[in-house]
């Protein structure tokens, strides 16, 4: 299986290759006046607006760092921008392990699997994972259960 690996702080993680539509450095974001703290703003890809989600906000993590890249995903014809500190590239593994005990919360809808890389967990999303981001999210930025 092959997945597109990305990090946010210390934490690795990765999708599916198959869902992810393309990698682009992060343009300039369209901010939106009164939109859910973790909607980091649309993007204009090649005459198609498209939101860009800020997974930080969601899990947990410091957001003080820039989104230096935006993961097209499609899903059912839709696109959507997940925005990473970091590319570290397409890796092959074998079909991930299960979910550890130490997911829970906010990213165990998230993650279906992890495997070891480089001396590392990466936690593997769903290739519909950017999508729940926003599924979940109510315009006060909490999460919905």
């Amino acid at each position: 299986m092959q997945v597109l690996t990305f990090a946010f702080q210390e934490s690795t993680f990765a999708l599916p290759i198959e869902g992810v539509a393309e990698v682009i450095r992060t343009p300039s974001l369209t901010l939106l006046p009164g939109a859910p703290p973790g909607l980091a703003g649309l993007i204009n890809l090649r005459g198609r607006m498209i939101p860009v989600v800020d997974p930080r906000f969601y899990l947990g993590h410091d957001a003080s760092r820039p989104l230096r890249h935006v993961i097209v995903v499609m899903g059912e014809g839709e696109l959507m921008g997940l925005g990473v500190e970091e590319v570290e590239g397409i890796v092959e593994t074998p079909v991930p392990k299960g979910v550890p005990d130490i997911v829970e919360g906010r990213l165990s809808p998230l993650i279906y699997g992890y495997f070891q890389w480089g001396g590392k967990f990466v936690f593997t999303w769903h290739a519909y994972g950017p999508f729940l981001l926003w599924d979940f999210m109510d315009s006060s930025g909490e999460m919905l259960s």
